[in-house]
């Protein structure tokens, strides 16, 4: 077989790089349609985006490895070409954020072309590669909200930021069973001192028929997670829970029968958060 140009690898370690980027893109895209459906309450769109968010990669994947396969001609099937593709698109990949993913989507390729069973290091990456490296990923930015005198304050104006906001069915009723939720689980677990502030991710986690808010609540020596959950019936959005215990929410991270819809610019920071909300 003749050795592919070096060109050529160029272009293939290319095509791929484009094609992850327009995959995420595509991706993101469904994903940021998961606020307006819920605040239209449109279940239906809402259904119809997981599926096809879920399908999307192995869309992408099949479309990238066909324009491949007229690319690179009978270099598609050599173990060699590939290898040198793996090391001109780890190049290009080095600066990315979140480059596990486009590290993912490169072994998902060449896989299918190689029918790989096992792990084969010459021509995909291996799990070490794509591990988040959550230590060394950028603290995630967040949105802080400070106790001034008065829990009821604080999370007036943090509802008051979030993008339903208009659509509460009852905006002092939901300010007042978050706060009567804080001061009981402040009670029973017997915290030495009143909440000083929330820590919330800007971006909304929505599932299903729900949106969540994520943060963390913090005191002098003191911090434990906090999740807001909202439904939108016919009269209203509305909050009827609030997460505080690690269990539970690592119980609602843990659910996998279907995915949470978040819009984020670096996923490895917000597992980082995550990760220090649940650390076991």
């Amino acid at each position: 077989m003749e050795i592919a140009p070096d060109d050529l690898i160029d272009s293939a370690a290319r095509q791929i790089f484009e094609a992850f980027r327009d995959y995420n893109r595509r991706f993101r895209e469904i994903t940021r349609r998961a606020a307006r459906h819920f605040e239209n309450r449109d279940w239906e769109a809402n259904r119809r985006d997981a599926v096809s968010r879920i399908d999307l990669y192995n869309q992408s994947v099949a479309a990238t490895r066909n324009e491949l396969a007229a690319m690179l001609g009978e270099a598609f099937t050599s173990r060699a070409a590939w290898h040198r593709i793996r090391e001109r698109y780890s190049v290009l990949i080095a600066d990315c954020a979140d480059s596990g993913f486009y590290k993912t989507f490169f072994s998902s390729l060449t896989r299918r072309i190689f029918q790989t069973v096992g792990v084969d290091p010459e021509v995909e990456f291996q799990a070490s590669d794509v591990d988040p490296a959550l230590s060394s990923a950028d603290p995630l930015p967040t949105r802080r909200y400070d106790n001034r005198g008065s829990l009821y304050l604080l999370f007036e104006e943090l509802l008051g930021d979030l993008p339903f906001s208009r659509l509460y069915r009852d905006t002092d009723g939901t300010i007042r069973f978050i706060v009567a939720e804080v001061d009981a689980y402040q009670s029973e677990q017997r915290l030495p001192d009143p909440p000083r502030a929330v820590e919330l991710v800007p971006a909304l986690f929505y599932r299903g028929r729900r949106a969540y808010a994520v943060g963390r609540l913090l005191g002098r020596h003191w911090q434990v997670p906090l999740v807001i959950p909202f439904a939108h019936f016919d009269e209203g959005v509305v909050s009827d829970v609030v997460i505080l215990s690690e269990n539970d929410v690592s119980m609602l991270f843990g659910f996998t029968r279907s995915y949470f819809h978040v819009d984020l610019d670096s996923v490895g920071s917000a597992l980082r958060f995550l990760r220090e909300l649940m650390p076991a």
